[in-house]
């Protein structure tokens, strides 16, 4: 089972593969694309600047690094398209395929489509925004060429297996961070784009890059601080939203729907036992704006899968895991639990 890990800093790849890291991903997020005054904007689901690379002469140095360390590097391109947005989209699968990528992960038919009239000799990962809930959908995906489903996050266990039981393709499922009540291949919400609406791009493309490059001496708390009050304080999927019945409140679970802490810090480690019997190749660690926490994130998953492979009853398994929690100061309890 491979452990696939976001990086957005050419500089990261060494300390993310020596921790553990398998596989490799980023999105691109020129600043071109950031003043665009036409709005198309990023092409990738992330569309924080700290969260990507900022050119392709940083994504052809990183593949180098990549492929020095022995590990394949995916772009990210898991957003669907109008026509602007999938000209842009395009353009960055020609410059990827020139910096030699290794895979690129696709939500929207027609960039695959693209993909394969072009003929570029890369693999096709379907991201979890193409919503892939069933064996057809699997099975169609792989009649487009694509190699690799990436499940969204809300399926049952029961669900990925039968998914997988088709065969003939790998299947990545998310393991840590970022666990949103919403389904990314529905969801309209604006992810970090207030501050760009509200004018001075430039200004802001700066600014972000700081913010970037201080995280490696900024203190882990502020940081987090900074994570939930600031970089997240334009997610509409983090208002506190509610039901009301003829004016009365019926449903309001929480503070916040998506509880920043809950949504930031999920974990499903203690599943990976079944995952590995239900043929899941490939387990992913969310959060390409968490910067701070990645080398803990793969020691921890890494541990657990190895735990995972021991020949100790289940029971004591969860109860290891759960000590590696407590050991990586990760978060464990039902509110974080990816598949409970």
């Amino acid at each position: 089972m491979n452990i696939v890990v976001p990086i957005h800093r050419v500089q990261d790849a060494e300390s993310l593969v020596a921790a553990g890291a398998d596989e490799l991903y980023c999105g691109v997020f020129t600043k071109d694309e950031w003043c665009d005054s036409r709005g198309s904007g990023c092409v990738n689901h992330r569309s924080e600047v700290f969260s990507n690379l900022n050119d392709f002469s940083q994504l052809r140095r990183l593949v180098k690094k990549a492929h020095d360390l022995k590990i394949p590097l995916s772009l990210v391109l898991n957003e669907f398209y109008d026509d602007d947005k999938l000209c842009a989209a395009m353009e960055q699968v020609k410059q990827a395929y020139d910096c030699g990528v290794d895979a690129v992960i696709i939500s929207d038919i027609g960039l695959l489509r693209y993909v394969r009239e072009k003929g570029y000799d890369v693999s096709v990962h379907i991201s979890s925004c193409a919503n892939v809930f069933n064996s057809h959908t699997r099975a169609f995906y792989k009649n487009m060429g694509a190699s690799r489903i990436i499940l969204p996050r809300q399926l049952t266990r029961e669900e990925i297996g039968s998914i997988c039981a088709g065969g003939g393709m790998e299947i990545e499922v998310f393991i840590l961070n970022e666990r949103c009540f919403y389904v990314d291949g529905f969801c309209r919400f604006q992810h970090g784009n207030i501050t760009k609406r509200l004018g001075a791009a430039t200004v802001l493309w700066h600014f972000n890059m700081w913010l970037a490059s201080a995280a490696a001496v900024i203190p882990r708390k502020i940081l987090q601080v900074m994570h939930r009050y600031v970089v997240n304080h334009d997610h509409a999927c983090c208002f506190p939203y509610g039901i009301e019945d003829g004016g009365e409140p019926a449903f309001r679970p929480q503070k916040y729907f998506n509880d920043p802490r809950s949504f930031l810090y999920a974990c499903g480690a203690c599943a990976l036992r079944d995952l590995k019997e239900l043929k899941v190749s490939h387990v992913k660690i969310c959060g390409r704006s968490m910067f701070t926490e990645r080398i803990r994130n793969i020691r921890f998953v890494k541990d657990a899968i190895a735990l995972s492979e021991q020949d100790i009853p289940q029971g004591e398994f969860v109860a290891e895991v759960r000590g590696l929690a407590q050991k990586y100061r990760k978060y464990c309890g039902d509110q974080y639990c990816y598949y409970r």
